[in-house]
């Protein structure tokens, strides 16, 4: 029952989108909703190589697989919400969990800069100045809540669709993200072995969520959009942890010939 109703929020959000154009079109559930980010590496995975090609010198650092998490799940009620520039600010590290703090600021800095040339000054400040519902590492509701693995698509960071993921935390369930990434790169070559990558990626998220005190193990559902949509079956049929599915628009479509 709890994963039909996971798929009527999500079918009531998106069509709610489509008629009003608001990131929020319907009241949060009876949970408050709290958010932690962690940062993890999956050693068994390589993402760098051991030669930089552009440079020729050997890499320096971790080079295992990073998977930066964005954790949604029932809290307590109260706490200030975050701003969504808590949300665009964990982009900057998706590769590379070890920037000093200098390099971190000046990423974001060209980050912010790219979203206000893109937005316009005035509508940049205000979207990145808007109150989320999630709070910051906030207290947890008691309780086994079902667990939902959102994918990303192609490319995407783990905030895409974050204000669903609130959303369906404060439905009460346990919503984790990562940022979608290519075999070799944060950009991904439209091929088989990046859709092996997310899956990866998703089935690393599952053995995640069985430490989370909160997570019913016995529910577990992927949700995905785009390349995440496509990936999340290829996960589904692979893993049978996994008990429901949900894919929006999980397609690719043919390369334009000339």
């Amino acid at each position: 029952m709890r994963i039909i109703i996971l798929a009527l929020l999500c079918g009531a959000m998106s069509f709610a989108q489509a008629q009003s154009g608001s990131v929020s079109p319907n009241p949060p559930g009876p949970y408050g909703v709290g958010l932690h980010i962690v940062k993890h590496y999956d050693f068994t995975r390589a993402y760098k190589s051991k030669i930089d090609e552009l440079t020729g010198r050997p890499v320096q650092g971790e080079r295992a697989w990073p998977i930066q998490t964005l954790v949604w799940y029932p809290a307590q009620t109260g706490g200030t919400p975050v701003s969504y520039l808590e949300y665009v600010r964990p982009r900057v590290t998706e590769e590379a969990f070890d920037l000093t703090e200098k390099e971190v600021s000046e990423l974001l800095a060209l980050t912010l800069k790219a979203i206000s040339v893109r937005l316009g000054a005035d509508q940049a400040r205000e979207e990145l100045n808007s109150r989320m519902l999630a709070v910051l590492d906030t207290k947890p509701s008691s309780g086994k809540f079902p667990v939902v693995i959102y994918a990303a698509g192609g490319g995407g960071s783990a905030d895409e669709n974050a204000d669903m993921c609130e959303y369906l935390a404060s439905h009460g369930y346990v919503v984790i993200a990562s940022p979608s990434m290519g075999a070799h790169t944060k950009g991904i070559s439209i091929g088989l072995e990046d859709v092996e990558a997310q899956v990866g990626d998703i089935e690393f998220l599952i053995g995640y969520a069985n430490s989370l005190p909160q997570s019913d193990m016995a529910h577990i559902a992927v949700v995905g959009w785009s390349w995440g949509g496509m990936a999340n079956v290829f996960a589904a049929a692979r893993d049978s942890r996994i008990t429901a599915l949900v894919s929006f628009d999980g397609t690719r479509e043919p390369a334009p010939r000339s």
